[in-house]
């Protein structure tokens, strides 16, 4: 609804007027986390490793067009970097692939994460949303590094 008319040329429908709005089931926000062993600790050093050897990051997405994949390309395209986008159709799989340190960022939901963040695995760096998220209150907005993500 958000993002086809963005993505696909001839669209056969316009969700503003063909669509009637009934209830809000979820505000969208995603939350971006590290493995717990590299030395990143922040957005900034994680942004300023990709600029010193670019291509050396790689995140895992659910897709290109899914909104993990245009959270991460967006934060590419808004941070001047190029990370590498590794889709995964099973985000647990992606989800131990970060723990393992096969692949070091992961965007997904907050309660996928909690549980491995709890237990020291993950190091959550940043959340997409506009605000903080309440479940991790110390853990940063992108938008509080660049404005108008």
């Amino acid at each position: 609804m958000a993002s086809n008319p963005h993505l696909v040329k001839a669209l056969p429908y316009d969700p503003l007027k063909d669509f009637t709005p009934v209830a809000m089931i979820s505000r969208p926000g995603f939350l971006i986390s590290i493995n717990a062993k590299p030395p990143h600790k922040t957005l900034a050093d994680v942004i300023a490793q990709e600029k010193a050897n670019p291509g050396s990051l790689s995140v895992v997405i659910d897709g290109p067009r899914n909104a993990t994949g245009l959270t991460a390309a967006y934060l590419n395209k808004t941070a001047g970097i190029d990370m590498r986008l590794v889709p995964y159709t099973n985000p647990a799989q992606g989800l131990q692939d970060v723990i393992s340190g096969t692949v070091d960022l992961f965007v997904q939901a907050v309660g996928l994460q909690l549980p491995h963040i709890e237990s020291g695995k993950l190091r959550p760096i940043a959340v997409s949303g506009v605000t903080r998220e309440p479940s991790l209150p110390n853990v940063p907005t992108v938008g509080e590094s660049y404005p108008g993500f």
